[in-house]
């Protein structure tokens, strides 16, 4: 468990015996447009997804919280590129309305911390796809900064959709 003194949440690895909840979480309808994946996952695929998570550029992390000690959401910092120490972050709360509540803002201040004093990262950045505005939102009011697009980077329903890169460096996150 990632020490995060945090009143609302904490993080602890994922396990094999959390598979089938995560399973449940990706597949449903409603998160399918904003997560890379375009196929239903079965019990295998997230076995051999959690598998892949053990290398040393992957992080990832149940989001639980404290007060019913039920996991939430996942969160992680994965593609880390240990010479440049730059790392994407995503965050996915799906037990709750996680945008418009406590849970997101506070998972991202604990990873930060993680990645920035931890592991000493110079950046942190998300892709977020331009459908999402929520996310796009949330990001950008928590000091991260717009970086590009990927054109047609996503195909999902029938068509092609951009991706926006977002990140924070340290010395902006040592400042806020």
């Amino acid at each position: 468990m990632i020490s995060n003194n945090s009143e609302s949440i904490h993080l602890r690895p994922v396990e094999e015996s959390d598979t089938s909840l995560i399973q449940k979480w990706r597949n449903t309808k409603s998160i399918q447009p904003f997560v890379r994946e375009y196929r239903e996952l079965s019990s295998r695929h997230i076995k051999s997804w959690l598998e892949n998570t053990t290398p040393s550029d992957k992080f990832e992390f149940f989001i639980v919280e404290n007060e019913i000690k039920t996991p939430i959401g996942v969160t992680g910092l994965t593609y880390i590129d240990w010479v440049s120490k730059n790392s994407d972050i995503h965050l996915a709360i799906y037990a709750k309305d996680w945008i418009n509540d406590k849970y997101a803002p506070e998972t991202l201040r604990v990873m930060l911390e993680y990645g920035f004093k931890h592991l000493n990262l110079h950046r942190i950045y998300a892709e977020v796809y331009e459908i999402d505005n929520k996310k796009i939102d949330f990001f950008t009011s928590n000091g991260f900064a717009f970086d590009g697009v990927l054109r047609d980077h996503h195909y999902y329903d029938g068509k092609y959709i951009n991706s926006h890169i977002y990140s924070i460096l340290k010395h902006e996150y040592e400042r806020r």
